[in-house]
């Protein structure tokens, strides 16, 4: 897949070539299935419980903040029983390609998930951002909110790259880069919760599937997703007509 990247960057583009953390032995797919469950699935229900009881914006402040502290918090313990844990490096990245990645990136993701969004919009599949956490008009106070943009900016970026493109896509990267790809954007694309963010999302996912596959480095995709995200934020900040 590095033609892909060389294509985007030409021949001088950044090398964020990282083997460390690719080179881990991957989680078995049952025992990726159960981080799923017990790190994505328990903190979704007890969202619900909390919404349902108390009738706040409390359950969502538990999904953004807690539930990615939950999925990192066991990926981590599993890892350190399998002696793992030392391969999570702080990998450099020279400012000239974290510059590229910054800028770049979060636009190319943007760009596809609007394209897509507008090509199903004609099917009656809207794809509104105001469907997410970062919705503006909750009633959150002050802190809440920023605690709730500052996780849905930085922490869930982070939980979801180290679940959807390393501990799940490389627990099915046995059937092979593609097919890995696809299952696990497809399953990230469904757990947004809204059948009009399924195709945009499941390109994004795609693509960031590319950037891990391509330079072995989960930082690409991560720092890719985090602008992706800001880019959300901005958009429902400064252009809510959109």
């Amino acid at each position: 897949m590095n033609r892909y990247l060389e294509t985007l960057f030409g021949p001088n583009g950044p090398s964020l070539d990282g083997r460390v953390l690719y080179s881990r032995p991957p989680f078995a797919l049952p025992m990726a299935l159960l981080v799923f469950a017990f790190g994505n699935l328990l903190p979704l229900g007890a969202m619900a419980l909390i919404t349902a009881t108390t009738g706040s914006t409390l359950g969502i402040t538990f999904l953004v903040v807690i539930h990615p502290l939950v999925l990192m918090g066991i990926i981590l313990a599993l890892e350190g029983q399998r002696g793992g844990l030392a391969s999570f490096p702080l990998i450099p990245v020279a400012r000239r390609e974290l510059a590229v990645f910054v800028l770049l990136w979060p636009i190319v993701l943007r760009f596809v998930a609007v394209l897509a969004a507008a090509a199903q919009a004609p099917f009656g599949l809207i794809a509104e951002e105001t469907n997410n956490p970062l919705l503006m008009d909750l009633n959150m106070g002050g802190v809440e909110q920023a605690i709730v943009v500052a996780s849905v900016v930085l922490l869930i970026p982070v939980a979801e790259e180290f679940f959807y493109r390393d501990v799940l896509y490389r627990s099915l990267r046995r059937m092979g880069p593609w097919p890995a790809a696809a299952l696990s954007s497809l399953f990230w694309a469904i757990m947004h919760g809204s059948l009009a963010f399924v195709l945009p999302l499941f390109l994004v996912g795609v693509l960031l599937s590319i950037l891990y596959e391509s330079t072995g480095n989960l930082w690409a995709p991560i720092i890719a997703h985090v602008g992706f995200n800001l880019s959300s934020f901005l958009l429902i900040l400064f252009l809510p007509m959109i």
